[in-house]
């Protein structure tokens, strides 16, 4: 396991600790330690996710139905040799960063900095990724989304992870070439791998989550995106801001589409049992 911490945060928590010993020196009773701590959440990356490209996940993407006479041998061969070039093509990771909900009303959701720091650690991991680095140092205030369909999800919730997960650039590339090259149904074929991709990595995470939360007694909602329902997708500038998702090579454009285009947000939800 590899641990890391960006120099620029490291300095800047070293300086507010120092500030924090002479301040409790005067003041014993004071609440600095909690408020400086909050002012950090853990930004945690995971690396090399291992993906399961399931064949059937594959149709479901494509819109076949396993065993249809419409899927014929010939495609069958194809995705089959396709799925087996992703294998080679996808680099899974993502960021994950806990938040608490002090406030979900009929219309809004509010996040705020985890109090007491706590993130999804190690342990929690099932076997097939890696903990790539904890960032102590992403600076975050209050986020508020103004959703009722998200609103009415996270009902209950009193915490929250947000994260971001992509499958890297790679793949695209390479359907963009078979357009290039007059390969349609290899690129079709190839984008929708790609997508039933993203959406293991994305339930990879959703997993770590689940462990860490059920570690501290709760059970958690199922994961909601930006774009569903009346969920803006002009939050993704909010999400993005918190998460920084460039370490691991995901930018947003103008539209608020994420680049590259195999990526997921999503917010999971967690309920005390």
């Amino acid at each position: 396991m590899e641990i890391e911490i960006e120099k620029n945060y490291r300095f800047r928590r070293l300086n507010l600790l120092i500030f924090y010993r002479k301040t409790i020196s005067l003041f014993p009773l004071s609440p600095y330690p909690l408020y400086l701590h909050s002012m950090f959440p853990r930004r945690m990356l995971i690396k090399n996710i291992k993906i399961t490209i399931d064949f059937n996940e594959v149709l479901k993407e494509l819109g076949f139905k396993a065993m249809s006479s419409v899927l014929t041998p010939a495609i069958e061969k194809m995705i089959k040799e396709e799925i087996e070039k992703a294998e080679g093509l996808i680099h899974s990771q993502a960021i994950s960063i806990n938040f608490n909900l002090p406030s979900v009303t009929d219309d809004e959701v509010k996040l705020a900095p985890d109090r007491f720091n706590q993130g999804l650690v190690p342990e929690c991991l099932p076997s097939n990724g890696s903990i790539g680095g904890f960032n102590q140092g992403t600076d975050c205030n209050s986020i508020v989304f103004k959703t009722k369909y998200l609103s009415k999800h996270l009902k209950g919730c009193s915490r929250a992870s947000l994260f971001v997960c992509t499958i890297g650039p790679k793949l695209e590339e390479k359907v963009k070439n078979y357009f290039a090259e007059g390969e349609q149904t290899r690129a079709y074929l190839m984008n929708g791998i790609g997508s039933a991709a993203v959406e293991d990595a994305a339930n990879y995470v959703n997993q770590v989550i689940i462990k860490e939360a059920e570690k501290e007694g709760f059970e958690t909602a199922k994961r909601f995106s930006p774009g569903y329902g009346d969920w803006d997708l002009s939050d993704q500038k909010a999400v993005f801001d918190v998460l920084k998702p460039s370490a691991i090579g995901v930018e947003l454009n103008e539209k608020c589409l994420m680049i590259p285009e195999k990526t997921i947000t999503a917010i999971v939800g967690w309920k005390k049992i």
